[in-house]
């Protein structure tokens, strides 16, 4: 089971396909794990802070001391891999769809890019939340 839920998201970036319901929960999972990542960093800032008296003058600087390199690693590899498996899991559905996987994608993030650069950040996420709902909701191999 484990090693399966390893190849969806991280094996196979050629081939590949995933139904509406295997991708709703891929995609939920993703979602989770950022956002216990999120509440966790939260946390370690706002102990890091209260561990030294909740002064906020001197909270980045001990911030920077006590986290420094290791947890901006961490955060990077951590960010990069969810949005690998998030790039993954979507060119896998668009494929199930009929459309070509990583154009798809790629696509998406140029659009998401452009939106973000020329109109504002919200309607960049709100692209994105609409492709996604259109993922769900498309059943698969309707473009041939």
């Amino acid at each position: 089971m484990r090693i399966q839920i390893a190849n969806t998201y991280f094996g196979d970036f050629k081939v590949g396909r995933l139904h509406r319901l295997s991708f709703l929960g891929y995609t939920l999972l993703i979602v989770v794990l950022l956002s216990a990542f999120v509440i966790v960093s939260f946390f370690t800032i706002i102990g890091v802070e209260k561990l030294y008296g909740g002064d906020l003058t001197k909270a980045p600087k001990l911030i920077r001391y006590f986290l420094g390199i290791p947890y901006v690693i961490t955060s990077a590899t951590v960010i990069f891999a969810l949005f690998t498996a998030g790039l993954n899991v979507t060119a896998k559905r668009a494929r199930d769809i009929g459309l070509s996987g990583w154009y798809f994608v790629a696509g998406l993030i140029i659009i998401s890019v452009l939106a973000s650069i020329f109109i504002s950040l919200f309607d960049s996420l709100s692209i994105g939340l609409l492709v996604g709902l259109l993922l769900v909701l498309i059943p698969g191999n309707i473009i041939n």
